[in-house]
């Protein structure tokens, strides 16, 4: 038996996650060789997160999810100005890979219960 291929047409809902990541800012946001610029990019994270703005140190996980199963994608290390900026730029990427996660879950659980098929 083959699958069709859920698409964001179908009954597929996503969920939309961000944090703040636990990686550390240092050494990770910024690596531009110069001391000064990667204190001061450092320092505007720092700023952000003391006012609830996780998007400047992010972790995102989106989750696409259709009658019980689940597919998920999520990406650590974000720094954007704003959630909005960073959804604009990441949200389709995520939604397509956490999609095929979904999709290939789907087909490895068709394929596990065709073991047990009776004959």
């Amino acid at each position: 038996m083959t699958l069709r291929k859920l698409t964001r047409l179908d009954e597929v809902e996503f969920t939309y996650t961000l944090e703040v990541d636990d990686v550390p800012i240092e050494g990770n946001a910024m690596a531009s060789g110069d001391d000064s610029v990667d204190q001061e990019c450092y320092a505007w994270i720092r700023r952000e997160l003391a006012h609830g703005n996780y998007a400047a140190w992010g972790s995102v996980l989106v989750t696409a999810a259709w009658k019980g199963f689940r597919g998920t994608a999520g990406l650590g290390g974000c720094s954007y100005e704003t959630e909005k900026a960073l959804w604009a730029d990441l949200r389709t990427e995520l939604e397509d890979e956490a999609l095929d996660d979904l999709n290939a879950s789907l087909s490895r659980t068709l394929a596990t219960l065709e073991e047990i098929r009776s004959p």
